[in-house]
C-alpha cells in the first residue's frame, strides 16, 4: 500500500509523529471542538449527553480487548444546543496481547503505541456519573465492551448514530459510514 498522506505537524506531538509513516488518513482533522458551543443562557434543563469511542482488538467483548477508549461530555439545553463542554479525555490500554495486524490498520494503533498503557477507569466513572444519554457509532459494539470496563453504563440510556438517526433525511448523507460522514 502507498502511505495515505503526508502530514505538516508539532514535532514534539507523538500521536502525529506516529501517523507520519501510517497507512490511515485523516479525513478531517478537528483542531476545536469549541465553536460548537453557543454562546448563550442555556434553556433549562440541560442534558448531558457524552459521545463515545471505542477501539478494541476484535469483536468479541468475551474474548478482546479495549486499546483506546475516547469521549467527550456536552451540555446541551431544551432548545437542542450545546451551551459547554463539560469535560472530554482519550486513553490507550495495552491488551497485554499483539494487536492483531488488520486492527491496527483500521485503527491506526500499534503495540508500540499502547505498550505499558493503562485507561484510568476511576477518571471516567467519574467524568461520565452524570451523563443522561451516551452515543455512540454502532452503540451496540461500543457497550458490549464498555458496559464490561464500566458496569453502570449498562442501564443508561444509549443511542446509536448508525441506526437512530437518518443521515439521508436529516444530513444529506446517503452512506452511514464513518468515513462517509466526515467527508460529508
Amino acid at each position: 500500500m502507498s502511505q495515505a498522506a503526508k502530514f505538516d505537524h508539532d514535532d514534539d506531538d507523538p500521536w502525529l509523529q506516529d501517523l507520519e509513516g501510517s497507512q490511515i488518513r485523516v479525513l478531517r482533522e478537528v483542531v476545536d471542538i469549541g465553536h460548537f458551543v453557543r454562546s448563550k443562557v442555556p434553556v433549562e434543563p440541560v442534558r448531558q449527553i457524552a459521545l463515545i469511542d471505542v477501539e478494541c482488538t476484535g469483536l468479541d467483548p468475551l474474548i478482546d480487548q479495549v486499546i483506546d477508549l475516547a469521549y467527550i461530555v456536552i451540555a446541551v439545553d431544551d432548545d437542542d444546543d450545546i451551551v459547554g463542554i463539560v469535560c472530554a479525555d482519550q486513553a490507550l490500554c495495552d491488551p497485554m496481547m499483539p494487536i492483531p495486524q488488520r486492527v491496527s490498520w483500521l485503527t491506526g494503533l500499534t503495540d508500540e503505541m499502547v505498550a505499558n498503557k493503562a485507561i484510568d477507569l476511576d477518571r471516567v466513572q467519574w467524568d461520565l456519573e452524570g451523563v443522561d444519554v451516551f452515543i455512540a457509532h454502532n452503540c451496540a459494539y461500543d457497550l458490549s465492551f464498555i458496559g464490561q470496563l464500566l458496569p453502570f453504563t449498562q442501564s443508561a440510556a444509549w443511542a446509536c448514530s448508525l441506526n437512530d438517526f437518518d443521515w439521508l433525511r436529516d444530513a444529506g448523507i446517503a452512506a452511514k459510514a464513518l468515513g462517509h460522514l466526515l467527508m460529508g
